[in-house]
């Protein structure tokens, strides 16, 4: 809801008694919370779902579990309900295009053998190098920031032309789509530039960790994530109305 890096949100939980609140807890320090914990619930996640591909999702089925409990106690009833589908977000970091295009360097670098890394490439391998290229840019040197990683782009792609064995094909192929879908090679530069924003498709990629990711505009508004579409109650008689069931989907069409 507040739209939190995962850093504001370990903050805001072990300092801002409003959100100690709401999720129960009375009293500053009563319960700590580490960054690990974030990564490691979604690893776990991720790994159960790539594993078992024909399971139900584990956060619907929690869903859908504590739906039915809640509705039964309310004495809330679902013979009608209506549908509607908003815009939502991924929860992997889209920070916009500098962000991305820092991601799809940085799996590269941190895939390649080391020993085949040029001294521009190195940095991309160490501890804190993305606070310092990213979370230090100020907005005038944005451009200049995007063009630099396609430079680095075309350096990985070199060296995957040199060295087969250093890079996967998944990567190349990532690098290589980037390029595509993000700069133009005009033939007098010779060298890949990068596109305007307006210039760049809705179904281009915009996560280096979830392909599927996509660009939408519903209304006058510009969403980078996914379209989910949601069910709930609407019967006048019940006391309170609930969302019975949801459903994501990749947000370059319409809403079905």
């Amino acid at each position: 809801m507040k739209d939190y890096t995962d850093e504001e949100i370990l903050e805001q939980f072990h300092f801002n008694f409003q959100v100690m609140y709401a999720l129960g807890i009375r009293n500053l320090g009563e319960v700590y919370l580490a960054e690990r914990t974030l990564y490691e619930f979604r690893r776990r996640l991720y790994e159960y779902t790539i594993g078992h591909p024909e399971q139900e999702d584990l956060i619907f089925h929690q869903f859908r579990k504590l739906t039915e409990h809640f509705m039964a106690i309310a004495g809330i009833g679902s013979r009608e309900q209506r549908m509607d589908s908003t815009q939502v977000q991924t929860n992997i970091k889209l920070a916009g295009r500098l962000s991305l295009a820092f991601d799809i360097v940085e799996k590269a670098v941190r895939e390649c053998t080391s020993a085949h890394l040029p001294a521009a490439l190195k940095p991309f391998a160490e501890p804190g190098f993305r606070n310092q290229f990213l979370y230090r840019c100020k907005t005038k040197e944005t451009l200049g920031r995007i063009q630099e990683l396609l430079n680095q782009c075309v350096l990985l792609l070199d060296i995957a032309k040199a060295h087969p064995e250093s890079l996967q094909k998944e990567t190349v192929a990532l690098l290589q789509r980037f390029l595509q879908e993000q700069a133009t090679y005009p033939a007098e530069k010779k060298q890949w530039i990068a596109k305007a924003n307006k210039d760049i498709a809705a179904d281009s990629i915009q996560s280096a960790h979830d392909p599927d990711v996509t660009y939408r505009k519903k209304g006058r508004q510009g969403h980078v994530g996914l379209v989910a579409n949601v069910t709930e109650t609407c019967a006048n008689e019940n006391p309170v109305q609930m969302i019975t069931h949801y459903q994501v989907e990749k947000n370059s069409g319409s809403t079905p």
